[in-house]
């Protein structure tokens, strides 16, 4: 028996008996939420999001709050995709629904005709071969903004969503899948963008 083994023989009770029932919010949160007066206060930038029939609410959550740190003007959901009146949505945003301005649409492709007639590019986040890699996209000028365009956790963007985007970004994978969980991808993308506006 080696001395590794002897040790976590020895200090796993302890450490199960005092770690039991801790909960996220005593060991994740370093800092508490900034509490504005005014949500005027909050900095937009000109980013829209589109989400196409997701089906997890817990990703539309996810989407909600990191949409929400990354200064998005508006979510767009759409077909089935969960709103912040489901109640599961409305708890994994954690109460950045009431923050983020959103929208529900029966059809992505009316609201990607909307914005593309008020002049907001439109970038597809999709498992497009050939396409330009996300960390090498040059995102349009902030003073333009733009959209992105997020789809189906299984079936991605369909052909006719695709052909109205002003472009299809990848974010290459080296394992074996070929994509990642959709509220992760977004927000990389979302990150890229704000990244790339604030330099």
């Amino acid at each position: 028996i080696n001395a590794e083994y002897m040790g976590l023989v020895l200090f796993l009770p302890i450490e199960r008996k005092y770690t039991r029932g801790l909960r996220d919010e005593q060991f994740t949160i370093t800092t508490n939420d900034v509490q504005p007066v005014d949500s005027n206060v909050i900095h937009k930038f000109k980013l829209y999001v589109v989400l196409d029939n997701l089906r997890s609410a817990f990703n539309v959550g996810a989407i909600f709050r990191t949409s929400e740190c990354m200064g998005v003007e508006k979510i767009y959901l759409c077909g089935y995709t969960a709103t912040p009146e489901d109640s599961s949505t409305q708890k994994s945003t954690m109460g950045t629904h009431q923050v983020v301005s959103w929208e529900w649409h029966q059809k992505t492709l009316t609201v990607l005709k909307m914005l593309k007639e008020q002049n907001i590019p439109i970038i597809a986040l999709e498992t497009v071969q050939n396409q330009e890699t996300l960390n090498k996209y040059q995102f349009p000028n902030k003073d333009i903004g733009c959209a992105i365009l997020v789809g189906n956790e299984r079936h991605g963007l369909e052909s006719d969503l695709l052909s109205e985007c002003d472009a299809v970004v990848r974010i290459p994978c080296y394992g074996t899948k070929n994509s990642l969980n959709v509220g992760i991808a977004f927000g990389m993308a979302a990150y890229e963008v704000v990244r790339q506006w604030t330099l």
